[in-house]
Protein backbone atom coordinates (compact mmCIF):
# COMPACT_ATOMS: atom_id res chain seq x y z
CA UNK A 1 0.00 0.00 0.00
CA UNK A 2 1.61 3.72 -0.79
CA UNK A 3 1.60 6.44 1.88
CA UNK A 4 0.80 8.89 -1.44
CA UNK A 5 -3.11 9.83 -1.15
CA UNK A 6 -5.24 8.94 -3.23
CA UNK A 7 -6.06 12.59 -4.23
CA UNK A 8 -2.16 13.09 -5.35
CA UNK A 9 -2.02 9.89 -7.39
CA UNK A 10 -4.88 10.98 -9.36
CA UNK A 11 -4.41 15.19 -9.55
CA UNK A 12 -5.36 16.73 -13.12
CA UNK A 13 -2.91 16.84 -15.72
CA UNK A 14 -1.90 19.35 -17.78
CA UNK A 15 -1.47 18.89 -21.46
CA UNK A 16 -0.27 21.43 -23.79
CA UNK A 17 -0.14 21.24 -27.04
CA UNK A 18 1.89 23.76 -29.23
CA UNK A 19 0.72 25.78 -32.01
CA UNK A 20 2.45 27.72 -34.60
CA UNK A 21 2.09 29.12 -37.98
CA UNK A 22 2.53 26.21 -40.47
CA UNK A 23 1.84 23.69 -38.05
CA UNK A 24 1.11 20.73 -39.16
CA UNK A 25 -2.39 19.54 -38.66
CA UNK A 26 -2.48 15.58 -38.39
CA UNK A 27 0.82 16.41 -35.65
CA UNK A 28 -1.31 18.32 -33.37
CA UNK A 29 -4.92 17.44 -34.03
CA UNK A 30 -4.24 13.63 -33.14
CA UNK A 31 -2.76 14.17 -29.93
CA UNK A 32 -5.57 16.59 -28.61
CA UNK A 33 -8.34 13.98 -29.86
CA UNK A 34 -6.40 11.04 -27.88
CA UNK A 35 -6.06 13.25 -25.03
CA UNK A 36 -9.77 14.76 -25.53
CA UNK A 37 -11.42 11.15 -25.38
CA UNK A 38 -8.98 9.95 -22.19
CA UNK A 39 -10.87 13.03 -20.64
CA UNK A 40 -14.13 11.95 -21.88
CA UNK A 41 -13.86 8.41 -20.67
CA UNK A 42 -12.65 9.48 -16.94
CA UNK A 43 -9.19 10.60 -16.99
CA UNK A 44 -7.94 13.67 -15.06
CA UNK A 45 -6.74 15.55 -18.05
CA UNK A 46 -6.92 18.92 -19.53
CA UNK A 47 -5.81 19.86 -22.82
CA UNK A 48 -4.88 23.44 -24.12
CA UNK A 49 -3.88 24.58 -27.50
CA UNK A 50 -0.86 26.84 -26.84
CA UNK A 51 0.54 29.06 -29.62
CA UNK A 52 3.39 32.14 -29.58
CA UNK A 53 1.31 34.77 -29.32
CA UNK A 54 -2.83 35.16 -28.62
CA UNK A 55 -5.46 35.02 -32.10
CA UNK A 56 -5.54 32.75 -35.12
CA UNK A 57 -3.12 30.67 -35.74
CA UNK A 58 -3.01 29.38 -39.39
CA UNK A 59 -1.78 25.84 -39.59
CA UNK A 60 0.18 23.94 -42.88
CA UNK A 61 -2.86 23.27 -45.30
CA UNK A 62 -5.62 25.63 -44.43
CA UNK A 63 -6.71 25.28 -40.93
CA UNK A 64 -7.56 28.21 -38.82
CA UNK A 65 -6.74 27.73 -34.83
CA UNK A 66 -7.73 29.87 -31.84
CA UNK A 67 -5.44 28.80 -29.18
CA UNK A 68 -6.24 28.33 -25.97
CA UNK A 69 -3.58 30.46 -24.52
CA UNK A 70 -0.56 32.37 -25.37
CA UNK A 71 3.42 31.16 -24.21
CA UNK A 72 2.92 33.83 -21.81
CA UNK A 73 -0.57 32.71 -20.42
CA UNK A 74 0.53 28.94 -20.05
CA UNK A 75 -0.06 27.12 -17.06
CA UNK A 76 2.64 24.91 -15.52
CA UNK A 77 2.25 21.45 -17.91
CA UNK A 78 2.72 17.89 -16.82
CA UNK A 79 3.14 17.28 -20.75
CA UNK A 80 4.21 19.88 -23.80
CA UNK A 81 3.42 18.17 -26.96
CA UNK A 82 5.19 19.92 -29.34
CA UNK A 83 4.11 19.40 -33.43
CA UNK A 84 6.29 19.80 -36.81
CA UNK A 85 5.56 20.64 -40.30
CA UNK A 86 6.89 23.57 -42.55
CA UNK A 87 6.52 25.56 -39.29
CA UNK A 88 9.16 23.93 -37.47
CA UNK A 89 11.33 23.34 -40.65
CA UNK A 90 11.82 27.06 -40.59
CA UNK A 91 10.70 30.10 -38.33
CA UNK A 92 9.29 27.80 -34.92
CA UNK A 93 12.86 26.38 -34.63
CA UNK A 94 14.56 29.80 -34.74
CA UNK A 95 12.06 31.44 -32.31
CA UNK A 96 13.09 32.60 -28.66
CA UNK A 97 10.00 32.85 -27.46
CA UNK A 98 8.90 29.29 -28.73
CA UNK A 99 12.22 28.32 -27.75
CA UNK A 100 12.52 29.85 -24.26
CA UNK A 101 8.82 28.28 -23.55
CA UNK A 102 10.46 24.77 -24.40
CA UNK A 103 13.13 25.06 -22.06
CA UNK A 104 11.51 26.12 -19.14
CA UNK A 105 8.95 22.95 -18.86
CA UNK A 106 9.35 21.14 -16.09
CA UNK A 107 7.20 18.28 -17.53
CA UNK A 108 7.47 15.64 -19.59
CA UNK A 109 8.51 17.57 -23.60
CA UNK A 110 7.92 15.17 -26.57
CA UNK A 111 8.01 16.19 -30.31
CA UNK A 112 5.94 14.82 -33.11
CA UNK A 113 7.56 14.65 -36.33
CA UNK A 114 9.62 17.39 -36.83
CA UNK A 115 8.55 18.92 -33.82
CA UNK A 116 11.92 17.19 -33.16
CA UNK A 117 13.89 20.21 -34.95
CA UNK A 118 12.08 22.94 -32.53
CA UNK A 119 12.97 20.35 -29.50
CA UNK A 120 16.94 20.50 -30.64
CA UNK A 121 17.08 24.32 -31.81
CA UNK A 122 15.96 24.50 -27.79
CA UNK A 123 18.96 22.17 -26.63
CA UNK A 124 17.11 20.12 -24.97
CA UNK A 125 17.83 16.93 -27.46
CA UNK A 126 21.76 17.47 -26.74
CA UNK A 127 23.20 14.15 -25.47
CA UNK A 128 20.07 11.92 -26.48
CA UNK A 129 19.10 9.77 -29.92
CA UNK A 130 16.55 10.90 -31.91
CA UNK A 131 14.68 10.90 -35.17
CA UNK A 132 12.73 12.62 -37.22
CA UNK A 133 10.66 12.24 -40.96
CA UNK A 134 13.47 10.64 -43.29
CA UNK A 135 12.80 13.84 -45.05
CA UNK A 136 14.74 15.99 -42.54
CA UNK A 137 17.14 13.72 -40.94
CA UNK A 138 20.18 16.32 -42.33
CA UNK A 139 18.19 18.96 -40.87
CA UNK A 140 18.63 17.13 -37.11
CA UNK A 141 22.27 16.42 -38.47
CA UNK A 142 22.99 20.13 -38.26
CA UNK A 143 22.81 19.99 -34.22
CA UNK A 144 26.01 17.94 -33.31
CA UNK A 145 25.35 17.54 -30.10
CA UNK A 146 22.80 14.76 -31.03
CA UNK A 147 22.94 11.01 -32.10
CA UNK A 148 20.64 10.40 -34.93
CA UNK A 149 18.40 7.38 -35.49
CA UNK A 150 17.64 6.68 -39.05
CA UNK A 151 16.05 3.41 -40.54
CA UNK A 152 13.72 2.66 -37.43
CA UNK A 153 10.41 0.91 -38.09
CA UNK A 154 8.07 1.05 -35.88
Amino acid sequence: MSDVPDTLLRAMKTIGILVFDEVEELDFVGPLEVFGMAARFGADCETLVIAPQPGHVRCRHGLQVLPDCSLQEAPALDLLIVPGGLGARTHAKANPQILEFVRRQRGTVVSVCTGALILAAAGILDGFSATTHHSSLDLLREYGQITIQEGLVL
